[in-house]
């Protein structure tokens, strides 16, 4: 095999296995919400049942938080292999694949980078993969900011406040 279709299929399996990890991330991403609800429910549900806990209950509006930011780490995560998806993507569709193609040289184009280890330091990067950013999406914080909110509530109306 010419290092050129070496090169490309290369290329390809890159773009599957970033796919794959994608959707892993994301099962981790649900798996984290899931035990965000376990926790905060048999929080509440212990607490509830204790009428001499109940001022406590404004304690299980942590654990959600501290859910949010796993979630938000592993979405930090994926945003890497988005990233260097939409790199690939945007080469893929430019003049310079079209070069490559025709010289049948693809060494002006990094691959085998699924991570974007070597955009590490552009700005570019940093800014996509941001956490503030990402903790500003409704799939990332909302359910988390509505169990502490809802934790809240419920110690308000607990303790007559």
């Amino acid at each position: 095999m010419e290092p050129f279709e070496y090169r490309l299929e290369l290329m390809k399996w890159e773009l599957d296995n970033i796919e794959s990890s994608i959707r892993k991330i994301d099962d981790l991403g649900n798996n984290t919400k899931n035990w965000a609800i376990v926790t905060w429910v048999g929080a509440i549900a212990v607490l509830l049942r204790e009428s001499n806990l109940h001022e406590f209950i404004y304690v299980t509006a942590f654990p959600p938080l501290l859910f949010m930011m796993a979630d938000a780490h592993w979405r930090k995560l994926q945003r890497r292999f988005i990233y260097r998806m939409n790199k690939i993507s945007e080469f893929i569709n430019s003049v310079d694949f079209d070069d490559a193609c025709s010289s049948k040289d693809l060494t002006g184009f990094k691959i085998l980078d699924p991570f974007s280890r070597s955009d590490k330091n552009k700005k570019e990067l940093q800014e996509y993969i941001a956490i503030v950013r990402i903790l500003r999406y409704p799939t990332v914080s909302m359910l988390y900011i509505g169990q502490s909110f809802l934790s809240i509530a419920i110690w308000l109306m607990m303790n007559g406040k």
